[in-house]
């Protein structure tokens, strides 16, 4: 974990149990969905129809491009640790 800037999670559960076990980078865990300023778990779509895979995926898709500029500067700067 120290060698990252930023991890992201799908669920909140996600989230907590990462920074539980690590708590020194807690600061670097969010949820996908905190990259655009909400925080919604991103549901599993396994073992569910090609029509829940896809829209998984288009929810990934447009969490990744409106939290583009959050992730950027995370990954580039990092956080204070």
């Amino acid at each position: 974990m120290r060698d990252f800037n930023l991890v992201l999670t799908m669920e909140k559960i996600h989230k907590q149990i990462l920074q539980a076990r690590f708590p020194e980078n807690s600061r670097i865990v969010f949820m996908l969905s905190e990259m655009e300023g909400a925080e919604f778990p991103v549901d599993d779509p396994f073992g569910a129809t090609q029509e829940d895979y896809q829209q998984t995926a288009e929810v990934i898709d447009r969490l990744i491009e409106n939290g583009m500029d959050a992730i950027l500067r995370y990954t580039k700067t990092g956080l204070p640790r």
